[in-house]
């Protein structure tokens, strides 16, 4: 294939996510020597940076959920060479990936080591951050239906979640079981990342759940796990059923009885963004607790990475969507982000930039989140620019051919 000319390249990827670190104070430097790499986020130029191998670097990268080593390669011609792409920890086969869990017993990593293959074949000068998803592998899953997400619909009984006519088959996030699967294949995958050729490549990784990895709620969780923790919450938060109906008006409801909301609930409040009480505490009640659980699942699988990573690379997450959300933050569990500001085990956020008001004639570009208040807790902003060009039709944004390899 004969090399593309940069507005021929930049023509034929529109559609595809450019990532930029809006909050960097540093040009790149180029890519260092591959001779054992670290990754960290330091102070510089008024801003937290990144750092590799003690230079600063711009954060500029290239991200694509439909990797092709011709535009790896007209990316590094063009003097990026940092890089991210979907990687699967345990069971998610989304966009090409390969199942990697496979046996209680059997790991199969050789479709991650084929990306990383690839990449580092278009440009030897790679930088590496994978976006790594974790979802319980799909034996365990089909072995534990009772650790899934599940809602209440109208009539109070508990559904299977589905999603145009499919079954989305997610672990809750309140399941102790699930977490200590998803943690054991954040580890196992470091691991092998570090025991491999490729380690030098890699400065970081990007952890998610769930399909798209946002770390977001896709109902009202009423599984047996989220029960018994909203329970727990609520236990912690009133002590006795006396305070818990004063707080609810429920002159029924016990500490021991206590429901998640019905899925009908979860809908924006009538103002936007306060819930009325007392009609509204139990799903007041309901959103701190699954801030919590959601916070916690972050928190526990970003340890996971730094301790395998030893800290010599980047760990960091899609989180505080507080602007894009709105009064919906909750709902999505994105309203603790005060939490993972104060961890050590998280070096960046990152989000797409906002998808309100993306018309070509009109639109205006703005983060989801917070980012002065990231980069005041000495950590940095990843903002996924992820805009069509005029020269993706509108029927085909999201629609070319996946070619991993």
């Amino acid at each position: 294939m004969s090399k593309l000319s940069r507005r021929g390249f930049l023509g034929q990827t529109a559609g595809t996510a450019v990532a930029s670190a809006g909050l960097t104070a540093a040009r790149s430097s180029g890519a260092a020597a591959l001779t054992g790499t670290r990754a960290e986020i330091k102070e510089h130029n008024g801003a937290p940076t990144l750092f590799i191998n003690g230079e600063p670097h711009s954060a500029f990268s290239y991200m694509t959920y439909t990797p092709d080593k011709d535009y790896f390669e007209a990316f590094g011609d063009a003097g990026v060479h940092l890089y991210s792409f979907p990687a699967n920890a345990d069971g998610h086969t989304g966009w090409g990936m390969k199942d990697v869990w496979v046996a209680p017993d059997e790991f199969d990593y050789s479709g991650e080591d084929a990306m990383y293959r690839m990449i580092v074949s278009a440009d030897s000068d790679a930088r590496i951050f994978p976006r790594l998803h974790t979802q319980c592998p799909n034996w365990w899953i089909e072995e534990h239906p009772d650790q899934l997400v599940a809602f209440r619909n109208e009539q109070g009984e508990l559904t299977p979640l589905e999603y145009g006519g499919r079954k989305l088959t997610y672990p809750s996030w309140a399941s102790e079981s699930a977490l200590s699967m998803m943690e054991e294949a954040v580890r196992r995958y470091v691991r092998h990342v570090r025991d491999g050729r490729f380690r030098d490549y890699v400065i970081g990784y990007q952890i998610g759940s769930w399909a798209v990895a946002e770390w977001m709620a896709v109902c009202i969780d009423a599984s047996a796990p989220m029960k018994e923790r909203f329970r727990r919450y609520l236990r912690e938060e009133y002590g006795t059923d006396a305070a818990l109906r004063a707080a609810w008006g429920d002159p029924a409801v016990t500490l021991d009885t206590a429901l998640c909301p019905a899925d009908a609930h979860h809908q924006t409040p009538a103002s936007q963004s306060f819930y009325d009480v007392p009609e509204n505490q139990q799903l007041i009640d309901y959103w701190r607790n699954y801030e919590e659980v959601v916070t916690d699942a972050v928190l526990r699988l970003t340890q996971a990475a730094k301790e395998e990573c030893l800290d010599e690379s980047l760990v960091g997450a899609f989180y505080g969507y507080i602007l894009e959300l709105g009064g919906g933050s909750s709902f999505h569990g994105h309203a603790g982000l005060h939490r993972l500001l104060e961890s050590e085990s998280i070096d960046f956020f990152s989000s797409p930039s906002s998808y309100r008001r993306r018309d070509l004639y009109n639109g205006a570009s703005y983060f989801m989140s917070l980012p002065e208040s990231v980069k005041l807790h000495g950590k940095m902003w990843w903002d996924e620019n992820d805009y069509r060009t005029y020269l993706v039709r509108p029927d085909r944004t999201m629609r070319r051919k996946r070619s991993r390899p």
